[in-house]
Order: C-alpha cells, then structure tokens, then sequence
C-alpha cells in the first residue's frame, strides 16, 4: 500500500470552503479511481484552518494517475489560491 498524509493550512474564514472542495475531492477521487482505497480528512477542532488527509493507493502509480486525473486538476486550481501552507508526506506499507 502507498499512503499518502497532507497536512494542509488555510485562512480560518476560508475553513467551510475548502472543507466543501476537500470532501468533493475525496468523494470524486474514491469513486472514479478504483486503486483509490482510502481518502479521510480530519479538520482539528480547536484549529478550522488545519486539515490533515489520509489517502491510501495500490500503489504509488496509483497516486501518478490521481495527480494526473482531471479532478484532481480542478480540486488544485480550486484550493490553491485558499493554501496558507501545504505538507505531503509519501509512505510505502512495510510488509510483515
């Protein structure tokens, strides 16, 4: 499994907009793209500016074709001008 964390900062006025694209986002993207296992987003409560979301793929070509995807295009275009800061981190499940 390849996981994906992002730890994501807007402005807090700009928090119930981007919670809006972010659970379209997850939504487009768990439906349209079968090796799209899990997309959770968390919002800290005491924080409504700071989003943390959990993706998990097949693989990290599957991440490649979620970049690639149109949706994904549109969701960036969207949240882009709403990012204070952005962190990603890449993870590979260790077999065991």
């Amino acid at each position: 499994m390849f996981v994906i964390l992002v730890d994501w900062r807007v402005a807090p006025g700009d928090s119930e907009v981007f919670a809006t694209l972010l659970v379209e986002q997850a939504a487009t993207s768990l439906e349209r793209e079968v090796d799209c296992l899990t997309f959770d987003i968390c919002q800290d409560p005491s924080d409504p500016g700071a989003f943390t979301l959990y993706e998990v793929y097949t693989d990290a070509e599957a991440f490649d074709v979620h970049l690639a995807s149109e949706h994904m295009a549109r969701f960036a275009a969207q949240a882009e001008p709403l990012t204070v800061v952005k962190t990603v981190r890449k993870l590979e499940e260790l077999k065991i």
